[in-house]
C-alpha cells in the first residue's frame, strides 16, 4: 500500500511539478536602440525576467500603463533599474495576474517607443534570447522583487517555456520520495 502511495506521489510530482521560467528580455535593441525585445511577454506568478542591456544607457521603470505611457508610477512599491550603460536587471514576478506596464525613462526613449507589457497569468510562461552574467547591485520592492547589475521591435512572445525548466522543489520532492519507497520496499 505504502509503495503504491509512492508511485502516485511520484506521478504527481511530475505532471503537477512546481515550474517557473527565466524570460529574457533585450534592451537597447531595434533602430536607434529604442526598443526592449520581446515588447510584450506573458509569463507566469514566480517567473523571472532578467532585462539584459545590449546598446546604450537605459533603464527599465514600472508605470502605471496604459501601454505606451511614459509616466513613472506613483505608487510607491515598483520595480526601477536606474539609468545604466550595460548588465541586467532581475524581476522575479509575485503578481497573480494583470499587466504589468514598463518603459525605459531615459528622456526622449519612451516617445521613441520603448516601453513594454508584462501580461501575467496567461497560463503559458513566455522566453526570449540569452541572458548575461550578473554584477553585485541589487534592490527589492514589495510588488516583487529585482536585482540590479550593472533585434528589434514590439513582439509578443508566449510559449510554453515553464516546461522546460523543472525547479529544484519538484527535483528535491522526487528524490524524497524516491528515498521514502526504498526504505519501505
Amino acid at each position: 500500500m505504502f509503495r503504491a502511495t509512492s508511485v502516485f506521489f511520484l506521478i504527481v510530482c511530475f505532471v503537477f511539478g512546481i515550474r517557473a521560467a527565466n524570460v529574457a528580455i533585450q534592451v537597447g535593441v531595434g533602430p536607434g536602440g529604442f526598443s526592449f525585445s520581446p515588447q510584450n511577454v506573458t509569463v507566469n506568478t514566480g517567473d523571472t525576467l532578467t532585462f539584459t542591456w545590449v546598446n546604450g544607457l537605459h533603464s527599465v521603470v514600472q508605470n502605471d500603463g496604459p501601454a505606451g505611457s511614459c509616466t513613472k508610477s506613483s505608487r510607491a512599491s515598483i520595480f526601477n533599474s536606474g539609468q545604466i550603460p550595460s548588465g541586467t536587471f532581475v524581476y522575479n514576478v509575485t503578481e497573480t495576474s494583470g499587466n504589468i506596464y514598463y518603459y525605459c525613462d531615459v528622456t526622449g526613449h519612451c516617445e521613441r517607443g520603448m516601453w513594454g507589457v508584462i501580461t501575467v497569468g496567461g497560463g503559458s510562461s513566455a522566453s526570449s534570447g540569452p541572458s548575461s552574467s550578473p554584477s553585485p547591485t541589487s534592490s527589492t520592492s514589495s510588488t516583487g522583487s529585482s536585482s540590479n547589475t550593472s533585434s528589434t521591435g514590439a513582439t509578443s512572445t508566449k510559449s510554453s517555456a515553464s516546461s522546460t525548466s523543472t525547479s529544484v522543489v519538484t527535483i528535491l520532492m522526487l528524490m524524497l520520495s524516491a528515498i521514502i519507497a526504498s526504505f519501505l520496499a
